[in-house]
């Protein structure tokens, strides 16, 4: 899926200086607070895919590794308010696999990878974190009770 890899190299280039480490069809990060997860998770149905991103507390990553299905904060790139539906559809493979150019490059840079990388950018604190989850983000969000008291959220 010629789409899925160009989109994992842009990210990869985007989150390689902000300390992420990847694993297969991962990128992240044990912060001294929050632990973050950028998941890239192919459809079943269909050559879509999708972007999954995770938290959890630092002090609950035992070796340093959490799969993001692990996380108690979990969304897709679609849950983040400044990401468009039409940047959206540049992930479909079937849609664009002709089209993977130096313009479809941009987009994807400018319309997806950005938002993730200012949402992790942000979401590197506890406060961060729960600023962001009350300004940046949709409701589309699993946050785990756990997770709620950790961030002093309501319930």
């Amino acid at each position: 899926m010629k789409v899925k890899q160009e989109f994992s190299r842009i990210l990869e280039e985007e989150l390689d200086g902000m300390r992420f480490r990847r694993r297969g069809t991962n990128w992240y990060r044990l912060g001294q607070e929050i632990y973050s997860i950028v998941n890239i998770q192919s459809s079943r149905w269909d050559s879509l895919f999708y972007v999954n991103l995770g938290f959890a507390p630092a002090g609950d990553v035992p070796g340093g590794w959490l799969a993001e299905s692990k996380c108690m904060l979990r969304f897709r790139l679609e849950a983040i308010k400044r990401v468009r539906p039409d940047s959206l559809r540049l992930l479909d493979d079937s849609v664009i696999s002709e089209r993977v150019d130096q313009h479809w490059r941009s987009a994807v840079r400018a319309g997806l990878v950005l938002p993730i990388v200012e949402t992790l950018k942000r979401a590197d604190s506890v406060e961060g974190l729960k600023g962001l989850l009350e300004t940046e983000i949709s409701d589309r969000v699993m946050i785990h009770r756990d997770m709620r008291r950790f961030l002093a959220l309501p319930e």
